[in-house]
């Protein structure tokens, strides 16, 4: 019997291709990319008699080369890991055990660890600080264990489908139809499938939110997301 090869889409490609610069991911992230740099790749420190490196968090990149999409949404994660507390040594030890147990290179982006990472958490009794635990991990009144509202509200900001984060709405109250979706215009933002650098580029050639949202068919609000959007993360007008 001849096994059947299920057809890859040429959008799951993309999910794996070299697409954001760690000047942009760090952008979208929060963080400085200097802070996406060392996440990615350890750095080197001077410790008494020589220098050892500082292993990374999330390993797999080499110096130079840009993020694809899953690597995006890991970034995302771990700045929001970050600002809960959690020591780099600690992320280290979470993503590789996550990589095991959910059978992912990219386990913080998987639809899985959005809706039961919390219990891989709670089994990091070796690793993970009791008060790193606190933090990250809640039980309600009710006796129900999910995330602490930070990391809750991060995940809010993806769309999952095939299992895995594969639209982020990261515009906040300003721009909540802005959004990131590796299918549509290649992962760059778009808002009602127009990219936002194109909206950019018009109004820095003087056109008013009128005359853009007559040549894109949009709302006028849409033209004010966007360059809101591109405002807040100082997106390059084309």
């Amino acid at each position: 019997m001849v096994a059947v090869m299920a057809e890859v889409q040429p959008w799951e490609r993309r999910l794996y291709i070299p697409t954001y610069a760690v000047k942009e991911a760090a952008a979208y992230a929060g963080v400085h990319s200097q802070t996406v740099a060392y996440w990615q790749h350890g750095r080197k420190v001077t410790v008494r008699p020589g220098r050892r490196t500082l292993e990374p968090a999330i390993p797999g990149r080499r110096k130079g080369e840009q993020l694809s999409w899953l690597e995006l949404v890991e970034v995302a994660v771990v700045a929001t890991f970050r600002r809960m507390g959690m020591p780099l040594k600690v992320l280290r030890e979470t993503h590789e055990y996550a990589t095991q147990e959910l059978k992912s290179e990219y386990p913080f982006a998987e639809y899985k660890f959005k809706t039961m990472g919390w219990t891989l958490i709670l089994s990091l009794q070796d690793v993970l600080p009791k008060a790193a635990k606190d933090v990250l991990v809640v039980t309600n009144r009710y006796g129900q264990t999910g995330w602490a509202e930070l990391l809750e509200n991060r995940f809010l900001e993806f769309e999952y489908s095939v299992g895995k984060a594969m639209v982020w709405h990261l515009g906040g109250d300003e721009a909540p139809n802005v959004a990131l979706d590796p299918r549509i215009n290649f992962g760059a933002p778009t808002v009602e499938g127009v990219p936002v650098w194109a909206i950019a580029g018009r109004i820095a050639a003087g056109w008013d939110d009128d005359e853009i949202a007559e040549e894109f068919g949009i709302d006028v609000r849409f033209v004010t997301e966007a360059t809101n959007f591109a405002d807040r993360f100082q997106l390059i007008a084309a």
